[in-house]
């Protein structure tokens, strides 16, 4: 295989070769030697600069315990530490050689290849999402030890690629409660397989008057994402898996095999919130001698063990970025993204995800299979999760809930991002195996967007007469006059109305006008201009 000649020092200049290096798995290393030149300064680029580069991808070097090949490169630089460390070419050759995905990262061919204006993108929706304090607050949200948690509102996303978004409250503890049957169902199917969980389990979804007590026409429960469905997985696990342990040592063998879905952390079990449940979740008890009567349950089911056994891991306690991750691994085929650790077997993986998205979310006010199609799951602890299959994980957290005991926040959110990407997988824009751009003609850097953000009306008039379009639309479809409002510039409005008038109706992703924006955003003098 021809290699890149290293570069030579001739009067303080850089020439690369032209030869082509070529990777084992096909990927060309010319272009780095493009990308040294675009982040150099003078001959060589430091250290800061070339991990803020990665981290605008997602890609956090330091977190990372796929790359620890990558401070073993670093470690050669002679007589420098970390925080001023300068790179030469060969040195940030060797550093994008040593991981493939480092160089994909900076030709920004990840599965989200504009990571930036995808963070963007969930930033301003997280915000919007802010301020929406309706809801009731989660009875399981109470914290005995602090304050009241029900302000709090977390996200995080974990790619396929392990690319990594955090905003809000990510930090905070909260329970899985149903988050929890995702992989329980698949770490079940892995252990007795999919003849046995279904002998004793349905695989379809709930009638729309479904109460968690009534049966299929089997006489079995509906599925595994509902109480009487998880009841027996719990049953399952007790009874026929791991024959030759005890009870304890049951629960801490499925500690230990979550360890693969949260990257080696292992799960905590919150005593008061079972101790919480055991006395209150009635409903449970009653599913539970119901699948007994109807003999839903494998034979010498020890009752008391299944109970505590549900109990305990529907208290587990993770924050958003560990269910982030823990998500992402089910999207990734069962392979953990940030350790490539298999989880669950593919077929699990694939198994779970079938049931996520058409049984996961249900008794909702919304039709929230046919509007979003994609697997998810919330649970009556606030906790949310969406999977994009493929693509990534999300891990979402508010306490403010609907009526149906499910984030309010983030039953709104997961609808209007998948309408933003077209995520549903019936629809004809995705067909490919990257993320699609959001519905839009100018991105985040558009030149006549950034000068109507700051209110530069100079700036604006020379574009226009320069030719720039005042109709253009960024990646929320918001015009110009739709930022102009919300920032509360209110010369620039009246610059876009008298040269395009008709902007003043036309509504963004999320169904907002320009004068609902300067309402939301509080700018009355905007508001009451474009009122008039």
């Amino acid at each position: 295989k021809s290699g890149l000649k290293h570069l030579k020092m001739a009067d303080g200049d850089r020439r690369g070769s032209s030869k082509r290096k070529i990777t084992k798995s096909g990927l060309d290393m010319s272009d780095a030697f493009k990308i040294f030149c675009r982040i150099k300064d003078k001959d060589d680029v430091s250290l800061k600069t070339l991990f803020d580069e990665f981290a605008k991808e997602g890609i956090h070097l330091c977190e990372d315990p796929r790359f620890l090949d990558v401070f073993d490169v670093l470690k050669t630089v002679p007589g420098k530490c970390m925080g001023d460390m300068k790179l030469d070419y060969n040195t940030f050759e060797r550093v994008l050689e040593s991981d493939e995905l480092l160089m994909r990262a900076m030709m920004k061919s990840l599965v989200i290849p504009n990571f930036q204006e995808f963070s963007k993108v969930l930033e301003i929706l997280f915000q919007v999402y802010f301020l929406d304090t309706d809801g009731t607050p989660a009875r399981h949200s109470k914290d005995y030890c602090s304050m009241s948690t029900v302000d709090l509102w977390g996200l995080a996303l974990f790619s396929s690629d392990g690319q990594k978004f955090l905003i809000g409250d990510t930090e905070k503890l909260f329970t899985l409660q149903a988050c929890i049957r995702p992989f329980l169902y698949g770490l079940v199917l892995d252990v007795v397989g999919f003849d046995v969980v279904h002998s004793f389990c349905g695989m379809e979804p709930v009638p729309s008057n479904f109460m968690e007590a009534m049966l299929n026409d089997d006489g079995k429960p509906y599925n595994p994402m509902n109480i009487g469905g998880a009841l027996v997985c719990c049953a399952v696990w007790q009874t026929l898996a791991f024959s030759n342990m005890n009870r304890a040592e049951k629960f801490e063998k499925f500690i230990c095999l979550l360890t693969a879905f949260t990257g080696g952390e292992l799960l905590h079990c919150d005593n008061v919130a079972v101790i919480d449940e055991r006395e209150k979740s009635h409903t449970v008890w009653g599913v539970v001698h119901n699948l007994r009567l109807n003999k839903c349950l494998p034979p010498d089911t020890d009752m008391e063990a299944t109970l505590e056994f549900y109990f305990q891991i529907s208290c587990l306690k993770v924050n958003c970025e560990m269910l982030a991750l823990m998500s992402s691994t089910l999207t990734n085929d069962g392979f953990n993204p940030k350790t490539g650790t298999v989880a669950v077997k593919s077929e699990s993986a694939r198994h779970t995800l079938s049931l996520l998205r058409s049984c996961g979310v249900y008794n909702t006010d919304q039709d929230f299979c046919f509007d979003v199609s994609l697997p998810a799951k919330f649970s009556k602890s606030g906790a949310g999760m969406l999977l994009v299959p493929g693509f990534f994980g999300l891990g979402m957290y508010s306490p403010f809930m609907t009526e149906h005991c499910k984030s309010r926040r983030g039953i709104k959110f997961a609808n209007i991002f998948s309408r933003i990407y077209h995520f549903n997988p019936f629809d004809y824009k995705v067909a490919s195996n990257k993320l699609p751009p959001p519905e839009g003609h100018c991105g985040i850097h558009c030149a006549l967007f950034n000068a109507v953000e700051k209110g530069e009306i100079e700036t604006v008039a020379r574009m226009v007469a320069s030719g720039s379009n005042l109709a253009a639309r960024d990646y929320m479809r918001r015009t110009v006059l739709h930022v102009a409002a919300s920032e509360g510039h209110l010369n620039v409005c009246r610059f876009i109305m008298t040269n395009c008038p008709n902007l003043l109706e036309l509504k963004d992703n999320m169904d907002q006008t320009a004068v609902d924006d300067a309402i939301f955003f509080k700018q009355d003098a905007v508001a009451t201009f474009l009122s008039q």
